[in-house]
């Protein structure tokens, strides 16, 4: 019989011998999972096209431009994205598991056939003799001689199992294979690359989330957690100051047997209710800082000291949940040119509120009727100093659109901001991790603070689209809504930065309300979402405006010493954009033409300057294939009564129109005599696409003239400085700053409207006879001569002077 040996499991006269009859079997390769073919088809497809359409849409969406229509887009996209990444990896494993499978079988056919093919069969010399080499039964002596231990070794571990190939599944793709996913979006074959892939786009999406959500997720959003109090509208002797102190007093006082509930108990009643006016603002004459006055000191810049006075008792503050907690207190019989300090004083003992913490100060507006005087005409005794008493030499600002977290930085994601302010990153005022942040506003507190000791800004004219009601998405037309957007604008620290240093008027546009919105129109459609939101702004914005003209209406006039001022209102009154271009048709109705002609009238002769401001552009430049709003939201869809307004325009000295909206900043001259800024956005989108052109204009050919053009640029403002000190030749310096650096700056030159001393004129035009000489006193007293104001390029280029090496 024969014998096997147990330790080896062969034959017991095996031996491991060297020369033993070797495999001529070839090996077969087993496919390993990094040549497992990746399985392509119509998922794959709708993989590369969601994952380009979402990372575009939020890109857009966060740094272009929010849209609305954006909103829908960017889920969908991302859930398509989802699905055709787990039925990739789905459907790539189920190919891993038949791979290995295969290979397995691979595998064990090979380890038989190898086995057969070393087994060694030959007769063993001295085990059984026989003759003719065979036994009396006619069998051999066999030996088999399986596969070497070895051997097996090497075989096995090259049979692949489902736990090595998803072992190895997770290597990094080649790199071809990654900068392709990089690129369209699609999977490999390595799942770990594939994984990190889509926390990427999670993230993306996660970004956009909290940059749709974010106004609801602001503290301020609560209507108990904000407290301001700023300047709004200033005079010669009086001055706005707006306030919202949410419960001043304690909430609950006790039962009151005047106040029931539903089932007719005495209920508790709010202290508030009780004393509705519980805060009063107090006031008094500055003695902290020196006022620097030619007026007192000769001209010499003497700092004249003054004794603390006492605390005179101003308005009462009605504050109730009725008005979401604002008021505004009017402060009267001020002297002008005259800085005051004032605070909020509780009225039921007198004592001041824990917010402001400190004093406030404003700065009353001159007399203007000093403005004809020598006080006016004589240049400031310091340089550097802007005299505040002067009513020929002011600076203010303007601007429109505003945005919070426009646009939107990765570092100030919520929690992650929380991290990075830990590390001290972003922390400074308008720093990259605070959340609410205006950008524009707070280069615009930067540049300010920078100036110290030039000349201030005297006021900011906020031109409208102070918020954004129906950006990324249409809310609630209710007054909770409209006013949560307005406590998150107030409750900025960048807004703070500014509304706390400098007095703030406005009007508004569209915005406020819903996208390219006439009074008209939605007066009919929606009036208690129009109502909703005209009551928002009324308590946030209008009541710290000077007063309207008509009780009711935002249309208002105001002046700063030698300069006249008429706010105009290009949304309630207006006509539907698409009704015809006629006589009827109007953007500001009947009364508010009236009393713009009226101003007109008024002002002609009696102030140097004049600035009609309008939300909308007044030019009809902006237009073309790319930009429907430019010809059906602007002055170019209510053209003939823009035409009408021009024809007299052109005919009153030194008109400047100032104008909003467009996201882009345009200097236009109109028929030579009218110049238009039209500056925005402070803080939100600009847009690659040039819309503007003098191609577009809807009048004459050479009826308006483009002198600037600077589309970029997420933040704009435009500084005007108004001198008309020297009468004779009155100027209004412009600057345009973009993302905190000066971008171009101009002087617009007036002619003369006040009348001159004869023996000005005289020495002004001495050396000149005859002809000459008639010439030049009527240009001096009647403008006769000379275009009734500047443009750029006109015949007379003095006029209109660029100033900086970047007037280009």
């Amino acid at each position: 019989m024969p014998r096997f040996n147990h330790d080896l499991g062969v034959m017991p006269d095996y031996s491991d011998s060297n020369g033993r009859s070797k495999s001529n079997v070839e090996k077969k390769p087993i496919v390993l999972p990094t040549k497992v073919a990746t399985p392509r088809g119509f998922a794959d497809v709708l993989q590369v096209v969601s994952s380009i359409l979402f990372r575009l849409f939020v890109y857009v969406f966060l740094r272009w431009i929010p849209a609305r229509g954006a909103v829908p887009i960017i889920p969908t996209v991302y859930a398509i994205y989802v699905l055709s990444w787990l039925l990739h990896d789905v459907r790539f494993r189920a190919r891993l598991r038949s791979v290995a499978k295969a290979a397995q079988s691979a595998a064990g056919a090979e380890n038989l056939q190898q086995l057969a093919a070393n087994v060694d069969v030959k007769p063993e010399a001295g085990v059984l003799e026989v003759d003719a080499g065979a036994d009396a039964s006619g069998a051999h002596n066999l030996l088999l001689t399986p596969v070497t231990s070895s051997t097996a070794v090497e075989h096995i571990a090259e049979t692949p199992t489902p736990t090595d190939l998803a072992y190895q599944s997770d290597a990094w793709p080649s790199f071809t294979g990654a900068i392709s996913s990089l690129i369209f979006g699609i999977s490999t074959r390595s799942r770990r690359w594939n994984f990190w892939s889509l926390v990427a786009h999670s993230v993306l999406f996660a970004l956009f989330f909290d940059s749709f959500i974010s106004p609801s997720l602001f503290p301020s959003h609560y209507e108990y957690n904000l407290r301001f109090a700023r300047v709004g509208a200033l005079g010669p002797t009086d001055a706005k100051i707006h306030v919202r102190y949410p419960h001043p007093l304690p909430i609950m006082d006790g039962l009151q047997e005047d106040i029931v509930n539903e089932a007719g108990l005495a209920a508790l009643r709010d202290s508030s209710i009780r004393n509705p006016e519980p805060l009063r603002i107090v006031w008094r004459e500055a003695s902290d800082t020196p006022v620097y006055s030619k007026a007192h000191a000769g001209g010499l810049g003497y700092a004249i000291p003054h004794e603390v006075k006492r605390w005179e008792r101003g308005p009462t503050l009605r504050l109730t949940d009725a008005s979401d907690w604002t008021a505004t207190g009017h402060i009267q019989n001020l002297w002008p040119a005259t800085r005051y300090e004032w605070r909020l004083m509780f009225n039921h003992n007198s004592t001041f509120t824990s917010y402001p913490e400190s004093s406030r100060f404003f700065t009353t507006f001159p007399d203007p009727r000093l403005a004809s005087h020598s006080l006016g005409s004589q240049k400031a005794g310091i340089e550097g100093r802007n005299p505040l008493d002067d009513p020929n030499h002011f600076t203010f600002a303007t601007s429109s659109c505003v945005k919070p977290d426009f646009p939107y930085h990765p570092a100030q994601f919520i929690g992650w901001n929380w991290l990075l302010q830990l590390a001290g990153i972003g922390v400074q005022p308008g720093g990259i991790t605070q959340r609410n942040r205006i950008p524009g506003f707070d280069l615009m507190a930067d540049r300010l603070l920078s100036r110290r000791g030039e000349e201030a800004i005297r006021f900011f004219l906020q031109l409208g689209d102070f918020i954004y009601a129906d950006v990324p998405r249409d809310r609630k037309q209710t007054r909770a809504a409209f006013r949560q957007l307005y406590r998150n604008l107030y409750a900025s620290s960048s807004f703070r930065r500014v509304y706390e240093r400098i007095p703030i008027i406005g009007i508004w546009d569209d915005h406020e309300f819903r996208n390219n919105w006439s009074g008209l129109e939605e007066a009919v459609k929606n009036p208690e979402g129009l109502n909703s939101s005209t009551t928002a702004w009324d308590e946030y914005i209008g009541v710290a405006n000077p007063d309207p003209l008509e009780p009711g209406e935002k249309y208002y006039t105001f002046r700063y010493g030698d300069s006249a001022f008429f706010v105009l209102d290009t949304r309630k009154l207006r006509s539907p954009a698409s009704e015809a271009d006629n006589e009827a048709k109007s953007m500001l109705g009947e009364y508010q033409k009236d009393a713009l002609m009226r101003w007109l009238g008024a002002v002609n002769q009696t102030a140097t300057f004049k600035f009609v401001v309008t939300s909308v552009p007044f030019n009809t430049l902006w237009g073309g294939p790319l930009d429907w709003d430019g010809q059906h939201d602007t002055w170019s869809a209510y053209f003939n009564e823009r035409q009408q307004i021009l024809d007299v325009l052109q005919y009153v000295p030194n008109v400047i129109v100032l104008s909003g909206d467009r996201h882009e900043f345009a200097s236009v001259g109109l028929r030579q005599t009218v110049t238009e800024f039209s500056t925005s956005p402070l803080s939100m989108f600009y847009l690659p696409v040039r819309t503007l052109a003098e191609a577009n204009a809807k009048g004459p050919e050479g009826e308006e003239k483009l002198y600037k053009y600077i589309p970029d640029g997420n933040h704009k403002w435009t500084e005007f400085e108004v001198d008309t000190r020297d009468a004779a030749n009155p100027f209004v310096h412009a600057t345009v700053v973009v993302d905190g650096k000066e971008a171009w700056k101009v002087t617009v030159v007036g002619i003369p409207v006040r009348p001159i001393p004869a023996q000005i004129g005289d020495r002004l035009c001495s050396g000149k006879g005859g002809t000459s000489r008639i010439s030049c006193l009527l240009a001096r007293y009647f403008g006769v001569g000379r275009p009734a104001t500047t443009g750029a390029n006109v015949a007379d280029d003095t006029l209109y002077k660029p100033l900086g090496d970047d007037e280009s």
